[in-house]
């Protein structure tokens, strides 16, 4: 029963040409246009989530190689936290994280593995409006 309906369909596709072109080309510019501004959307709101994070910015650190900059990440060194805030009257605080891919407790005889971890500064809890579940 169904093969039926996609020979019908088929042969009204060959039959209105313009029609059926027309149709197919709308609807794949709809859909490609309705992925395009979901994948913005959850781009633009999948940052900045933070309270209070309206006052925070991340910086980013690009590598000269030879005579042209490469594209980098946020990754920078030590001193730059210290240095921009010295530089820079409008710097009120900064904090330094560092993200770990695994990361290994020990205490006495008690092992505890974490798949991934991170390690920030002390101002951390000052800049974010989070808190420790258990000190």
């Amino acid at each position: 029963m169904n093969l039926l309906y996609f020979k019908i369909a088929f042969r009204y596709l060959l039959k209105n040409k313009l029609y059926s072109f027309i149709n197919i080309i709308g609807l794949s510019l709809g859909i490609a246009a309705f992925i395009i501004i979901s994948l913005y959307v959850s781009h633009e709101k999948s940052y900045d989530t933070f309270q209070g994070s309206d006052q925070v910015y991340r910086v980013y650190m690009d590598y000269l190689e030879g005579e042209q900059f490469e594209p980098g990440d946020a990754q920078t060194y030590n001193l730059s936290g210290p240095t921009i805030e010295k530089q820079f009257p409008e710097v009120i605080d900064y904090v330094r994280l560092f993200r770990l891919e695994s990361v290994t407790f020990v205490n006495k005889d008690k092992i505890i593995e974490q798949p991934s971890g991170a390690l920030a500064g002390a101002s951390y809890f000052d800049i974010f409006n989070t808190s420790l579940l258990k000190r």
